[in-house]
C-alpha cells in the first residue's frame, strides 16, 4: 500500500494530544478490531501503524482519502517525564517501517504483550509525530495512565 494512501488515512484521524486508554478501530472505517492489517506510514511528518479491518484492506485500491490534518507540531500534545521521552524515541528507533503488512493482534510497544486495550499516545519528536500503544501496566509505569 502506498504511503500517500496512508498518510491520507491518518490525517482523516481526530489526532488528540493527550493519551486515550481504548480499544482498536480500524484506521479507516472505524470498526472495533482485535486483528487487524499492519502498515507502517513513515512520510508526511508521521510515523505510525495504521490498522485496517480486512474489509477495509480489501477496498484500499478503491479509495482516496485526502483531508486536512491541522495540528501546530510546536504545541502539540504533553511533556512526558525525561525517561519516558527516551522510552519513547528507542521505541520509534526501533521500529522497522519497512516491514510488510501483516494480520494479526495488537500489542504493546514497550513490552510486546498481546492487548485489547492500549493508551494510544501520539508523540512530537521534532517534525515527527508518531502513535505508540502501551499496555496498562507499561503506561502505569511510564507515568502515562497519570496524565488527565
Amino acid at each position: 500500500m502506498g504511503q500517500q494512501v496512508l498518510l491520507g488515512i491518518v490525517k482523516s484521524w481526530n489526532i488528540k494530544g493527550r493519551p486515550e486508554y481504548r480499544g482498536f478501530t480500524c484506521g479507516l472505517c472505524g470498526r472495533p478490531l482485535h486483528r487487524a492489517w499492519h502498515h507502517w506510514l513513515h512520510s508526511g511528518g508521521f510515523r505510525t501503524p495504521v490498522h485496517l479491518c480486512a474489509k477495509c484492506q480489501l477496498a484500499i485500491p478503491r479509495i482516496m482519502v485526502k483531508l486536512p490534518v491541522m495540528i501546530d507540531r510546536k504545541t502539540f500534545g504533553i511533556k512526558f517525564s525525561a525517561e519516558t521521552e527516551n522510552i519513547i524515541k528507542r521505541i520509534v528507533k526501533s521500529w522497522n517501517t519497512q516491514e510488510v503488512p501483516g494480520y494479526r493482534p495488537f500489542s504493546c510497544d514497550k513490552c510486546g504483550r498481546n492487548v485489547r486495550k492500549a493508551w494510544h499516545t501520539w508523540h512530537g519528536m521534532g517534525p515527527l509525530l508518531a502513535e505508540l500503544h502501551f499496555c496498562r501496566r507499561c503506561g502505569r509505569a511510564m507515568g502515562i495512565g497519570a496524565i488527565r
